[in-house]
């Protein structure tokens, strides 16, 4: 869903799909699944990802022009989301690995979580949930500086502390 709720979009077998706010529905015939999508911020051009790149389409409501912003040979997206100011792209991959592609300057970064992420989920201006909460933990992203944050549950933490196990 867009940011101002005007657009929705959506992946299926026969391409990308998208609802606007008085009915409408466009189609994309797609040459590949798409496994993520993100809207930008405050925009309605649109970041997807498939086995093999990431590309973005341009005011996707009314089917702008598609253009490649990463390609590589083998991706297994898990998610897709964009920073707040939509300068950084990340993805992340059910294998765990996470690649972060600066939008100015097309400087790409690869990190491994060391998990299996469920996607990329916006926590604010600069970082990412990527794990699922599982009762004890989640992980977090930020992805300028490449930091990786394991954050326990309130009990969690507690018992961390009393054992030790610093801050």
């Amino acid at each position: 869903m867009s940011d101002d709720g005007a657009l929705a979009a959506g992946s299926w077998p026969e391409g990308l799909y998208f609802f606007g706010a008085n009915g409408e529905a466009t189609r994309i015939p797609m040459g590949e699944g798409v496994a993520a999508l993100a809207f930008y911020g405050a925009s309605h051009d649109l970041a997807f990802a498939t086995r093999r790149q990431i590309s973005k389409i341009a005011n996707a409501g009314s089917a702008g022009a598609i253009s490649t912003l990463y390609q590589m040979g083998s991706l297994d997206p898990a998610g897709l989301a964009l920073s707040w100011d939509n300068q950084r792209l990340t993805l992340a991959q059910r294998t765990g690995g996470l690649l972060t592609l600066e939008l100015g300057t097309g400087a790409i970064s690869e990190f491994d979580c060391g998990c299996r992420p469920d996607g990329v989920f916006p926590m604010g201006t600069a970082v990412f949930r990527i794990t699922a909460f599982d009762g004890k933990t989640f992980r977090l992203f930020d992805p300028i500086s490449g930091a990786l944050f394991l954050v326990p549950a309130a009990s969690e933490r507690q018992a961390l502390l009393q054992q030790g196990g610093g801050q």
